[in-house]
C-alpha cells in the first residue's frame, strides 16, 4: 500500500505556499508563473490559512471586480472545501475521506501541521496508477 508520504515524494513538487496578505494580483500570478492550480495560504505566524485555487480566484475577482486584484488573498482562502489526512495515510483511506467529506482538497499534514496539498483528481489518478501496477 502506497502513503501519502510516498505520493508527495514521486510528484513534481510540493505545493506553493503564498503568504495571506499577498494580493490576489500577485497569487494568480504565482500560481500561473508555477503553473498550478492552487496554493496553501498561510498567515504570518505560519498557521494555515486555508486553500486558494483558481476557481477561488475568478469568483472573488467575479465578486470585487478590479477591487479584488488588491484584496488581500488570506481574505479568500477558504479551508472549508479540504479534509486532513496523515503523510502516514494510505491512499485508498485519503480518497474515501476526500469521497466521505465531498472535498476537493486534502490537506497533508506531518506533526499535526499542514505541509502539502493534494488534489482529489490527483490522489484518485495515483490511486488508479498503483492499483494496477
Amino acid at each position: 500500500m502506497m502513503h501519502v508520504g510516498e505520493l508527495l515524494l514521486l510528484r513534481k513538487g510540493p505545493t506553493p505556499i503564498v503568504p495571506a496578505l499577498l494580493s490576489v494580483r500577485s497569487a494568480v500570478s504565482r500560481l500561473m508563473e508555477l503553473e498550478r492550480e492552487a496554493a496553501m495560504v498561510v498567515r504570518a505566524d505560519g498557521t494555515f490559512c486555508g486553500v486558494v485555487c483558481e476557481a477561488s480566484l475568478i469568483a472573488a475577482i467575479a465578486r470585487h471586480h478590479q477591487a479584488a486584484f488588491d484584496q488581500a488573498v488570506g481574505d479568500t482562502a477558504t479551508d472549508q472545501d479540504v479534509a486532513y489526512c496523515s503523510v502516514h495515510d494510505t491512499l485508498s483511506s485519503a480518497l474515501w475521506r476526500l469521497s466521505e467529506q465531498g472535498q476537493s482538497f486534502l490537506v497533508v499534514t506531518s506533526r499535526m501541521r499542514p505541509i502539502d496539498l493534494v488534489f482529489r483528481d490527483e490522489l484518485a489518478e495515483w490511486w488508479v496508477r498503483r492499483r494496477r501496477d
